[in-house]
């Protein structure tokens, strides 16, 4: 699977919510988030081989953002998102990406490992074992 991220432009106001889902498959060219005097991102190139993938880099780098936008938490206002050359709807999106931010909200004693563990009960798949991921 190809996900690439076209030229998006997105301003500070389009910033809705603090959730997504991470990614797999691989993501290419440029993308571009906040305003044009203060861009959030700016020309991102980045690429994911299928698995679990971590997108690392300090506070205010743009993981949360880069992460929503493919989410469709965040609507560009220019660009698109593909995935393998065909425009990406927000439920195509999730359908392929799994996304655990630091601060979640709904359940804040839960551990990462039992969050995603929820998330996969949610999604049904109920053998536990298959729920297992070392």
């Amino acid at each position: 699977m190809l996900i690439e991220i076209t030229e998006l432009t997105i301003s500070s106001s389009a910033k809705q919510g603090n959730l997504w889902k991470g990614t797999t498959g691989r993501m290419r060219r440029r993308l571009c988030a906040g305003t044009e005097a203060a861009p959030l991102l700016k020309q991102i190139t980045c690429s994911f081989p299928c698995g679990i993938n971590m997108i690392l880099g300090r506070n205010g780098s743009g993981k949360s953002i880069l992460l929503q936008v493919l989410d469709g938490l965040i609507q560009p206002d220019a660009g698109m998102v593909l995935i393998d050359g065909q425009a990406a709807k927000p439920p195509d999106l999730r359908q392929n990406i799994g996304y655990l931010p630091q601060i979640f909200g709904i359940y804040p004693k839960l551990t990462a490992w039992e969050m995603l563990d929820y998330i996969a009960l949610l999604k049904g798949i109920l053998d536990r074992e298959t729920r297992k991921y070392e």
